[in-house]
C-alpha cells in the first residue's frame, strides 16, 4: 500500500508504478512494472460483479444453498473445486470489465478520469487542438520550466502572466451548491421534487470560451454598473451588498467559515460570479465593487458544450442499444456527469490521506480544472434554482428545501413562472447539447413532509406512483429503513441520535496499524435539529399520524438572516445546547431568546460567556455592586451576598456561586462594564431601576 495511491478507499497507481521482480528456476531475475486499478472505480456506483457479468454475458457463479457470503471458509473447506471456481469467475469478471472498457489503451483510474480524458479529446478535436494548446486557449496555462532549486529543473503547467489574478479571483468565486432547509418540522402539502434537468451540461454549454488575449474591460470600485453586466461574462467580483426585504431567497452566497455550508443573507461581503451578479441586481440588490474588477472578453464558441454535446450522443447510442437501465449507459452517465467535477477538482481545497507519504495532502488539479469555468458553471446553476424559488414564493407557494440543483414544493407545476431568463438560458443550452427543453423533471413526491435540516427531511404519503423524497442527513439504521420508521426516530427522539453503520478500515489504517481488512460497526451520535442557516419565524405545533399514532412537533418558516455574523452568533449558542432536543415552540422559542440575548451582549463588546444567560446576570451583579443599577430589595450594606446571589440566579435560570458575586466586586472586573440589553423580562422580574 505504501507504493500506491488511494482513491476512495482503494489502492491505485496514480503518480507512477511499483516495481516487481521475478525469479525464474535459474534464478535469472525480470523486472515488472505493475499498475494497480481497481474495478470498482471504473464500473457504476452501486453495480455489482454480477451485474457487470451480466452486461459482459459472463455471468456470476452464485453460492450454493447453504453457504453465504460472511462464512466462505465453510464454503472452502467443504467444497473447494466449486470455491476455486466461483473465485477465479470473479476475478475473471472483474478482468473482462477492464478489457472491455480500456479499448487497447493505457486502463484508466477512475470512471471520472477517463470521463474527463473523453470530453478533452472531444474538445482538441472539434478545435484542432494539441493538448498544450487546449491547456493555453481554454484553461489559460502555459507549461514553464521550473527550478526547483536543488539543481533540477522540471517542466509545469503554471497560470499564463495575464491569467494569474483572474484565476485567483475565480477560484475566491467558486463555491458548491445552494443546500438550504427552508421549513422545518411537520409540514401537510401535497409537496413535489423538482430537479434542473441534466443542470450541470447545460450550465457549462452556456460559457463561452475565454479570449485571453484581447483587450480587458477595468471595473472601478464603487457601484456596480448594471448597464454592463450579463451573466454569461467571465467576471468574478469581490462586492459588498444589500438585498431589498421582499427578496425571500437571496442569491449571493457567502462561504461559512466553519465549515458549515453556504449562508445566504439579506447583506454582506462576499466574490461572486456574473450570473448571481446579474440576478441580484434584477432583485433591486445595491452592489459595490470592493476592488478593481476585470471583465474578461469572449469568443463566439463554446468548447464545453462542443465536448459535452459528443458525450451526451454517446450516451444516447448506448441507452438505444443496450436500454435505458443497462449498465453500459449508466457507465457513461457518471462519465458525463463527471466532467463538471473535474473542472472543479483542487479549488476547494479539500485533502485526502496518501498512504505513499503516510500523511494528509491537498487534492490536486486533474487535467480540465479551470477555476473560471467551474465557477461560472455552479453559479449558473444556484442562480437558476435561487430565481425559481424566488418566483414561487412571489407566486404565493412554498419551498421546503434546496438541495444543489433542485427543491420541494408545494406547486404542482412550474410552467407560467418567471425566472427572469435565466431557464430561457438554460434551455438554450440544452438545444445546444442537441436535448429537447424539458427543463425540469418530477422526480419525488408526498402528501405530507416531516423536515429536519438541510439534506434532511422524510415524505409521508405517496402521490400517484411517484417514490417518497428521502434525505437521511448522515443517519442509518439496521432496523426499519421505510420513510415512515425514519420520520419516527426524528419526531421521538430525545436528544442525539444513535446511528450504525458497518464501516470498513481506512487507508491510513491499513498502514498505521495493520488492519486486516475485516469491517466493523461504527456508532456515532447526531443532532437531527434545524441547523439555523435561515431565522426561523412563524412557529406554531403541527400534528402528523404515522401508523395510527399522533405525533406533535414545532414547525416553522423561515427567512434569510441579516448578516452572517447574525448566523454566526445563533449558532454559537445553538451549539451550547446540542444535547436538548428542539421538539416543542417553547423549546425553539428559548433557544431564540438565547440567540437574542447573545447578540445583545456582543453588540456592546462585552464578553459572552458560553451560557449567555450567566453573562446576563453577571452584569445584573457587576451593576448592583458597582451602584450602576439599583432595585429596590436591594441595599448593598443589609442585603447578603447569598440573597442575591439566589434572587438573580433564579430568574435568569442560572446557578450563581460565591465566586461570582466576590468578582463582581472588584474594580477590574467592574470595568470590563455591564449591559442589560436583550434582557427585558428579567429585568422587570428584578424590579431593577437604571441609575446611570
Amino acid at each position: 500500500m505504501q507504493n500506491a495511491d488511494a482513491v476512495r478507499r482503494t489502492i491505485v497507481s496514480v503518480q507512477y508504478p511499483t516495481s516487481v521482480y521475478f525469479y525464474d528456476r535459474g534464478r535469472r531475475r525480470a523486472k515488472v512494472t505493475v499498475f494497480y486499478r481497481d474495478t470498482m472505480l471504473l464500473s457504476p456506483s452501486g453495480s455489482s460483479l454480477e451485474m457487470l457479468g451480466d452486461a459482459l454475458d459472463f455471468p456470476k457463479i452464485q453460492l450454493p444453498e447453504g453457504y453465504k457470503k460472511s462464512d466462505m471458509r465453510q464454503f472452502l473447506k467443504e467444497k473447494p473445486l466449486q470455491f476455486e471456481e466461483y473465485a477465479a469467475t470473479d476475478a475473471l469478471i472483474a478482468l473482462e470489465w477492464i478489457f472491455r472498457n480500456s479499448w487497447g489503451r493505457e486502463v484508466p483510474i477512475t470512471l471520472g478520469g477517463e470521463g474527463a480524458r473523453l470530453f478533452r479529446d472531444h474538445i482538441m478535436t472539434a478545435r484542432g487542438w494539441t493538448i498544450d494548446e487546449f491547456d493555453f486557449h481554454l484553461r489559460g496555462l502555459a507549461r514553464k520550466i521550473i527550478d526547483t532549486g536543488e539543481g533540477k529543473r522540471i517542466k509545469k503547467k503554471e497560470p499564463r502572466s495575464n491569467t494569474t489574478t483572474l484565476i485567483a479571483r475565480a477560484t475566491e468565486s467558486y463555491y458548491g451548491g445552494r443546500n438550504e432547509c427552508i421549513l422545518s418540522g411537520i409540514h401537510h402539502g401535497p409537496w413535489y421534487d423538482f430537479d434542473i434537468a441534466g443542470a450541470y451540461p447545460a450550465a457549462m454549454s452556456l460559457i463561452p470560451d475565454p479570449d485571453y488575449d484581447q483587450p480587458r474591460i477595468t471595473l472601478l470600485p464603487g457601484p456596480l454598473p448594471r448597464e454592463m453586466i450579463r451573466p454569461e461574462m467571465l467576471l468574478f467580483a469581490h462586492v459588498s451588498f444589500t438585498f431589498p426585504d421582499e427578496i425571500r431567497y437571496p442569491c449571493l452566497p457567502i462561504k461559512d467559515s466553519s465549515g458549515r455550508g453556504l449562508i445566504f443573507p439579506r447583506s454582506g461581503e462576499t466574490w461572486a460570479a456574473a450570473p448571481e451578479l446579474w440576478l441580484a441586481q434584477r432583485w433591486g440588490a445595491e452592489i459595490t465593487l470592493l476592488e478593481p474588477t476585470e471583465i474578461i472578453p469572449t469568443r463566439n464558441t463554446f468548447s464545453l458544450a462542443d465536448g459535452m454535446r459528443a458525450m451526451v450522443q454517446e450516451r444516447e447510442r448506448l441507452k438505444s442499444r443496450f436500454g435505458k437501465k443497462s449498465i453500459e449507459q449508466t457507465r457513461q452517465k457518471e462519465m458525463n456527469n463527471s466532467v463538471y467535477g473535474k473542472l472543479a477538482q483542487g479549488l476547494s481545497g479539500k485533502r485526502s490521506y496518501s498512504p505513499r507519504a503516510d500523511r494528509t495532502e491537498e487534492v490536486g488539479p486533474s487535467i480540465l480544472t479551470c477555476a473560471p469555468l467551474a465557477a461560472l458553471t455552479t453559479a449558473w446553476v444556484r442562480a437558476l434554482v435561487s430565481a425559481m424559488m424566488q418566483s414561487l414564493h412571489v407566486a404565493g407557494y412554498r419551498v421546503a428545501s434546496v438541495t444543489t440543483d433542485g427543491f420541494l414544493c408545494d406547486a404542482h407545476s412550474l410552467d407560467g413562472l418567471t425566472t427572469w431568463g435565466i431557464a430561457e438560458a438554460f434551455i438554450d443550452g440544452r438545444k445546444r447539447l442537441g436535448l429537447d427543453s424539458n427543463l425540469w423533471e418530477l422526480k419525488h413526491a408526498a402528501q405530507s413532509l416531516v423536515m429536519m435540516k438541510t439534506r434532511g427531511g422524510y415524505g409521508l404519503g405517496r402521490v400517484g406512483d411517484l417514490p417518497l423524497p428521502i434525505a437521511r442527513a448522515g443517519y442509518k439504521s439496521s432496523q426499519e429503513d421505510t420513510s415512515e420508521a425514519l420520520a419516527r426516530v426524528y419526531l421521538e427522539r430525545r436528544g442525539r441520535v444513535v446511528t450504525e453503520e458497518v464501516r470498513l478500515p481506512t487507508m491510513r489504517e491499513y498502514v498505521r496499524h495493520e488492519a486486516d481488512g475485516t469491517g466493523r460497526i461504527q456508532r456515532k451520535e447526531l443532532s437531527l435539529d434545524y441547523d439555523f442557516k435561515r431565522c426561523p419565524q412563524k412557529i406554531w405545533t403541527e400534528t402528523i399520524v404515522i401508523q395510527g399514532q399522533s405525533y406533535e412537533h414545532v414547525s416553522f418558516d423561515s427567512v434569510p438572516w441579516g448578516s452572517i455574523d447574525e448566523f454566526t452568533n445563533a449558532r454559537e449558542v445553538i451549539d451550547q445546547h446540542h444535547d436538548t432536543p428542539l421538539k416543542s415552540e417553547s423549546d425553539l422559542k428559548q433557544a431564540l431568546l438565547r440567540v437574542e440575548r447573545h447578540t445583545a451582549v456582543k453588540s456592546v463588546g462585552l464578553r459572552v460567556n458560553n451560557n449567555v444567560a450567566i453573562s446576563g446576570a453577571v452584569s445584573v451583579l457587576r451593576g448592583l455592586r458597582a451602584g450602576g443599577i439599583s432595585a429596590p430589595w436591594f441595599d448593598p450594606d443589609v442585603t447578603s451576598g447569598k440573597t442575591v446571589l439566589e434572587r438573580v440566579g433564579a430568574v435568569f435560570g442560572v446557578k450563581l456561586s460565591t465566586n461570582d458575586w466576590k468578582n463582581a466586586g472588584r474594580k477590574e472586573r467592574q470595568k470590563q462594564g455591564w449591559s442589560l440589553i436583550g434582557f427585558d423580562r428579567e429585568v422587570a422580574a428584578l424590579e431593577l431601576t437604571e441609575k446611570t
